[in-house]
């Protein structure tokens, strides 16, 4: 049941919104009561704040806990979850190709420019101290073997050399007199000399023997093929004198001549 402020009358219906009589909205009625004190409104606002702050730093609190945890795990998960992304992709770019070929390319040029700027100065600095021992080394080997072959030559024997050669006719065929030289001062020991028949003739060899006057010789220094196409002489000069060979043929013929103390063959025309 309700009064209307209005007309006084009274509304059973309490489903009715306007009254029946003088049609005065009950939602438009004015409302009337009694003031509240300033230590009622200061109590009342005080009891609101009391139950506002244990509901948030109670309630509210333990769901910002629970909450904030959960973000963090989520956010934990998410992370861990593109790092494996983010690493499977890297992995997989690394086993292309491309990828391969770059740092293939890469690393020479990184390798070559160490090498370049580290290793290269140092490599050339050894191979100038290489050089420098080499040239040392060769200097020195070549000193020695200069001075071997100084050695050599003072301690070996005198070389013959051909001075002369007189070819002359005679009754019973040719004489051919042979007067050698020694390069150097020094004991010449014992000569030999060999003599072939080269030409295609009936000539032969019928004397090879020494000419000198200062000479020995014995039974086996001189020999002469049974067909006369060669001969051989072995003899030793007394004193400091040089061999002088007379060689004798039939007839005309080419003859070589060769002999010891690195004597050079010599291929003689007799006629």
């Amino acid at each position: 049941m309700r009064k209307c402020s209005e007309c006084g009358h009274v509304v059973e219906d309490e489903r009715l919104v306007a009254c029946p009589e003088c049609h005065t909205s009950f939602a438009e009625a004015k409302v009337e009561g009694t003031a509240l004190t300033q230590e009622q409104e200061d109590e009342i606002l005080k009891r609101l704040w009391q139950k506002q702050r244990r509901w948030f730093f109670g309630e509210l609190s333990v769901l910002a806990i629970v909450g904030v945890g959960s973000l963090f795990a989520i956010y934990l998960g998410t992370m861990n979850r593109v790092e494996v992304i983010i690493v499977d992709e890297v992995v997989k770019e690394f086993k292309t190709e491309r990828i391969r070929d770059t740092v293939e390319q890469v690393a020479k040029s990184e390798a070559s420019e160490i090498m370049e700027d580290e290793l290269r100065p140092s490599i050339l600095r050894f191979e100038e101290q290489v050089n420098s021992y080499l040239a040392e080394a060769q200097a020195e080997a070549t000193a020695v073997e200069n001075e071997l072959e100084e050695i050599r030559e003072a301690v070996a024997p005198p070389k013959l050399v051909l001075k002369r050669k007189e070819i002359n006719k005679t009754e019973s065929g040719y004489t051919a007199l042979l007067v050698f030289n020694r390069s150097k001062s020094g004991y010449l020991g014992i000569v030999s000399f060999a003599a072939q028949v080269l030409s295609d003739t009936s000539s032969r060899i019928v004397v090879l023997r020494p000419a000198n006057t200062n000479y020995s010789t014995w039974e086996d220094g001189r020999e002469t093929s049974g067909d006369g196409k060669a001969a051989w002489l072995s003899f030793q000069i007394m004193g400091v004198g040089n061999p002088i060979v007379e060689l004798q043929t039939s007839g005309p013929c080419t003859v070589l001549l060769t002999g010891s103390h690195d004597l050079e063959a010599l291929f003689l025309e007799i006629q």
